[in-house]
């Protein structure tokens, strides 16, 4: 990865960690949502310092993987209670899903593969999954509820979700399946990749920004 777009990631994810702890009284009230960028944040800070010291970060990315998608799986599904109310069929799906996550994550790293190497086929399926749910739920919020996404921290959050989510498996997509032979077309992809990751995270921040302070307004985890 460019140094100057490793710098970039880092420096929007310390914005958005240092934000919540500017706005200490939401972390308690949004904890999920608080650890899932803490955990991008330490992610994008050893992604730094092992693309500086150029060393792999193969172990990283596949404990990155375990971590992050049952967070982000978490959180979206507290999104979804939060537009559509809490249901037993939700929760279930949820913890289904996790369940799922992890086992696939141990079969892929342990068995299927090994863990030094990167490990990349069960993060594209679940970014594919996180892109369809934010899709249905941005939809949910403009043809349903009649929301405006880009004043709401729960429409910036899912603007968020959905750029991360599909460039990410975009890129692990045409990684997995040999896309383009072109070392040239994998730079030009993974260039594109990484601005829209900073997309992503100016969303994120901007969606803390917009939480607001009375609780009875704020997400309910």
């Amino acid at each position: 990865m460019n140094m100057t777009i490793a710098y970039m990631l880092f420096l929007f994810t310390t914005a958005i960690v240092i934000s919540f702890f500017i706005r200490f009284k939401i972390i308690s009230q949004n904890i999920l949502f608080f650890l899932l960028y803490l955990t991008v944040f330490l992610y994008e800070g050893t992604l730094l310092i092992t693309t500086y010291l150029k060393i792999p970060n193969h172990i990283v990315a596949n404990i990155y993987t375990m971590i992050y998608y049952p967070l982000a799986i978490f959180v979206l599904f507290k999104v979804w209670e939060s537009i559509k109310g809490k249901s037993s069929t939700l929760s279930a799906t949820k913890w289904v899903i996790v369940g799922l996550i992890l086992i696939g994550w141990l079969l892929e790293n342990f068995v299927i593969h090994d863990i030094g190497f990167y490990n990349s086929k069960l993060a594209s399926i679940i970014s594919m999954l996180l892109v369809i749910v934010s899709v249905y739920l941005i939809n949910v919020m403009l043809f349903f509820k009649n929301n405006s996404i880009i004043k709401d921290s729960h429409g910036l959050f899912l603007i968020g979700i959905l750029i991360r989510s599909f460039s990410g498996g975009l890129l692990l997509l045409f990684m997995n399946y040999r896309m383009g032979n072109s070392l040239d077309f994998y730079k030009n992809v993974l260039i594109l990749v990484n601005l829209a990751l900073i997309i992503s995270n100016i969303f994120f921040l901007f969606s803390i920004i917009c939480l607001p302070k009375k609780r009875k307004y704020t997400w309910p985890f």
